[in-house]
């Protein structure tokens, strides 16, 4: 992760900025780790030959070009997606997987190596535990904090489809957020079948990382039910097509999948339940094979999938269809009218 690191520090001295303001994108350049382990320990090679000094001095020199521009692309993204994507690094960091993969790969002819997973599956009941602990001590400390529930559905209520829970409605009604938000997503990963690994366990937190910034019950639940709508439609239609149905949601992919699509509940929450079960579906089909643009090697995959879901589609709604409140304002109208003629 160093090298990506070191890239941002150098823009950092070269522009000026304190280190301190840059450690967010210093922390994202490390979902390129992957692509800096190949350069040290294997590149060019089809079999990990150990670190050698050829090696090193690559993954310097990629990684620190790499992290010296990606500031850039990060305070750009968001203008890309148009706050849609609650995982914003992930659209930067994808797209120079993306041309890392087809420059050093790709272009120079050497085969991309395939992916090994070994992961041990842990006690369920274990997992369950400690998550439902936690998440209870969520919920009673924002009780205890002032949280009551109309003010946290006052807050899952608000127009915006991103804002800052901690600053928006105060730091109880995010604590609240946490730990209703877990048990929903701990209650998705049971009722799905999911193996609690390292990955898995690793996804609940990472979903919950997007509590402050304007994910909730309301709006992920649709992307849930866009993943689960998904499996049952591809699943009828397997018979049709004649081919091998593998895309269940329990498997690893597609719970680290979910886990990513849910930094799209701002579309539900901006245009509705039904786009958000359609945008789901979308990342459903997709996020298992991006990782063929980038060959494997960002970290970031699902969100990346995000990313380019909102490419597809946020234009066409922005021209197509009404926000929520566009038509909870055109159904109010017709009503004044019609009061204010019979005063």
């Amino acid at each position: 992760m160093w090298p990506t690191i070191l890239g941002v520090a150098l823009h950092c001295v070269v522009k000026g900025e304190p280190l301190g303001s840059r450690t967010n994108a210093m922390i994202f350049t490390t979902g390129l780790a992957p692509f800096m382990s190949e350069l040290m320990v294997r590149y060019p090679n089809p079999e990990a030959v150990g670190i050698h000094p050829t090696g090193v001095v690559l993954a310097l020199l990629v990684g620190i070009t790499v992290g010296y521009f990606m500031p850039a692309g990060l305070d750009n993204s968001p203008k890309i997606h148009k706050g849609f994507a609650l995982y914003s690094a992930a659209l930067p960091i994808g797209m120079v997987s993306f041309l890392l993969q087809g420059f050093l790969y790709k272009a120079m002819g050497v085969p991309v190596p395939e992916a090994v997973s070994d992961l041990t599956v842990a006690d369920p009941v274990i997992c369950n535990t400690f998550c439902c602990i936690l998440f209870a001590t969520f919920v009673l400390g924002a009780l205890w904090m002032g949280c009551t529930p109309g003010h946290y559905i006052k807050a899952m209520m608000n127009p915006q489809h991103v804002v800052h829970f901690g600053a928006a409605f105060g730091n109880a009604a995010m604590l609240m957020n946490a730990g209703v938000f877990g048990f929903c997503i701990l209650l998705y990963f049971n009722a799905v079948g999911a193996e609690f690994n390292g990955i898995v366990f690793g996804s609940v937190f990472c979903m919950l990382s997007t509590c402050n910034s304007g994910s909730h019950p309301i709006n992920a639940i649709p992307i849930l039910m866009g993943y689960c709508a998904a499996e049952f439609f591809f699943q009828a239609l397997n018979p049709f097509s004649g081919g091998e149905f593998t895309q269940y949601l329990n498997t690893q992919s597609l719970i680290v999948g979910i886990c990513y699509a849910n930094g799209l509940s701002p579309i539900a929450h901006e245009y509705g339940w039904r786009y958000g079960i359609l945008v789901a579906a979308m990342h459903f089909c997709m996020v298992t094979t991006t990782p063929q643009l980038h060959g494997g090697m960002c970290l970031y995959n699902g969100g990346f999938t995000a990313a380019l879901v909102c490419l597809l589609i946020v234009p066409g709604l922005e021209r197509h269809s009404r926000t929520k409140h566009e038509r909870r304002s055109s159904y109010q109208r017709p009503l004044l009218h019609h009061s204010h003629r019979k005063h």
